[in-house]
């Protein structure tokens, strides 16, 4: 993750960078920084987009890659909320991890008829995925046979 200070605003960003695990690929922060100045990132302030900031920091997070299939979960936040009788679906909310896709459930609860966490593990290219997994479940919500529909 590089750590910015943006230029224009002068707020401070981050913005993540994924690099492969490869031959050749970085494995220090020093190494890191010297394969951007040989290869510069594209950046967009989140706040204001402007395209110019001054590197601040780094931090390097190793991931142990332990299939080579293209597999990943996506959790899920879904708000239901009552028009009548029926029980309607609001947009659903993407969250970081289980975790995370817990505690929104929890604090998005109060203002809604029911919500539930949910994960999906599959491949994004084929569309193979499987049943979700259910995380989390506040208030009235369909049963797990509606919502696998």
């Amino acid at each position: 993750m590089l750590h910015l200070h943006c230029l224009n605003c002068q707020r401070p960003t981050t913005q993540n960078i994924f690099v492969p695990v490869a031959e050749g690929s970085p494995t220090s922060v020093s190494e890191f920084v010297e394969m951007l100045d040989r290869r510069p990132v594209r950046f967009s302030c989140k706040h204001c987009e402007s395209l110019i900031a001054n590197l601040v920091g780094v931090t390097m997070q190793k991931e142990i890659v332990m299939s080579t299939s293209a597999e990943v979960s996506f959790y899920v936040v879904q708000v239901f909320d009552r028009q009548g009788r029926r029980l309607v679906a609001a947009q659903p909310r993407q969250a970081k991890s289980a975790e995370h896709a817990k505690l929104l459930a929890e604090r998005l609860a109060p203002g809604h008829a029911g919500v539930i966490a949910f994960s999906r593990t599959g491949d994004p290219d084929t569309g193979d995925f499987d049943d979700p997994v259910f995380l989390a479940r506040f208030g009235d919500v369909p049963s797990d046979e509606e919502l696998a529909a």
